[in-house]
C-alpha cells in the first residue's frame, strides 16, 4: 500500500502544498476573494434572519401557551372522567345483594 508524505498510511493523503509556485498564490488568493464575498452576503443576511426569528418568536410563544392550556384541560378532563367512573363503580357495586354479586 502507498503511503503518504507523513507515512500516515493511504487513508490519510494530503493535497498538494499551497506553497507551491504561483498556481499555489492564485489559488489562495481566488479562496480569499470568495470567503470575502460569503462574509459580505452573510452580513447583508443577518438582520433579515433577526427580524424572522422574532416574528416567528412573536407568533410561536401564544400558540405554546394556547397549546399547554389544551393538553393542560385535556389532563384535567381525564382525571375527572376516571374519578366520576371511579366513584359509580364504587356505589354500584356496594348496593348489589350478595345473591346478585354471585350472579
Amino acid at each position: 500500500m502507498a503511503q503518504n508524505r507523513e507515512g500516515l498510511g493511504p487513508g490519510f493523503r494530503t493535497g498538494p502544498s499551497i506553497g507551491a509556485g504561483a498556481g499555489g498564490a492564485k489559488e489562495v488568493t481566488t479562496t480569499i476573494k470568495e470567503l470575502n464575498a460569503t462574509i459580505a452576503s452573510l452580513d447583508k443576511a443577518v438582520p433579515q434572519i433577526q427580524k424572522a426569528g422574532e416574528t416567528l418568536e412573536n407568533t410561536g410563544n401564544p400558540l405554546l401557551h394556547r397549546l399547554f392550556l389544551g393538553g393542560a384541560t385535556l389532563i384535567a378532563l381525564f382525571w375527572a372522567g376516571a374519578f366520576i367512573f371511579a366513584a359509580v363503580y364504587r356505589r354500584r357495586s356496594s348496593t348489589k345483594t350478595p345473591r346478585q354479586a354471585s350472579d
